[in-house]
C-alpha cells in the first residue's frame, strides 16, 4: 500500500515537444502538405527524432535543478533536506513519482511543475514496476521492486 504523501503523475503531456534541439534538422514534408520545395527546418524536437528523449531530459532535468533540486541520475532530491522536508522525485521518460511526508512541500513543488508544464496528477499503486510505502511509526520511506 502507498502513503499518502505520495504523488504519482501521469507526468508532462507531449512532453517531447518540450525539448529544443542543438543542431540543425531538415525533414521531407508528407504528400499533400508540401510547401516550397517540400523541405522543412525544425525549429523543436518532435517524436520519432533520435535526439528527442535527450532533449526532453534536458529540459525537464535543467527545471528541476533551478527548482533547487540536486540530480542523482534519474532521482532527484531537495538540497535543504531535514527529516521533516524531504522531497524526492523519480522520472521516467516522462512518467515521475514525487514522494514527500509534508504535504505542503508536496504541493508546493507539483504546483511549480504545472507552472512550467502541462501535467495530470494521480494518486500511484505502482510507478515503472517500483511501490512505494512509508512507515509512519518508524519514520521511513521504502522503494520496493
Amino acid at each position: 500500500m502507498v502513503a499518502k504523501g505520495y504523488t504519482q503523475t501521469k507526468w508532462i503531456e507531449t512532453a517531447f515537444l518540450y525539448g529544443g534541439l542543438e543542431e540543425t534538422i531538415h525533414m521531407s514534408q508528407t504528400e499533400g502538405s508540401k510547401v516550397g520545395s517540400g523541405v522543412c527546418k525544425l525549429r523543436k524536437a518532435i517524436y520519432g527524432l533520435e535526439q528527442t528523449r535527450r532533449q526532453w531530459n534536458k529540459r525537464f532535468s535543467s527545471f528541476l535543478c533551478k527548482c533547487k533540486l540536486k540530480r542523482l541520475s534519474c532521482v532527484f532530491v531537495n538540497s535543504f533536506v531535514t527529516r521533516n522536508n524531504v522531497l524526492i522525485t523519480l522520472i521516467h521518460v516522462d512518467d515521475g513519482l514525487r514522494m514527500s511526508g509534508n504535504r505542503s512541500l508536496l504541493s508546493q513543488r507539483v504546483e511549480d511543475l504545472k507552472s512550467e508544464f502541462e501535467m495530470t496528477v494521480n494518486e500511484p499503486d505502482t510507478y515503472v514496476d517500483l511501490q512505494g510505502q512509508r512507515d509512519r511509526r518508524r519514520g521511513k520511506m521504502f522503494i520496493h521492486q
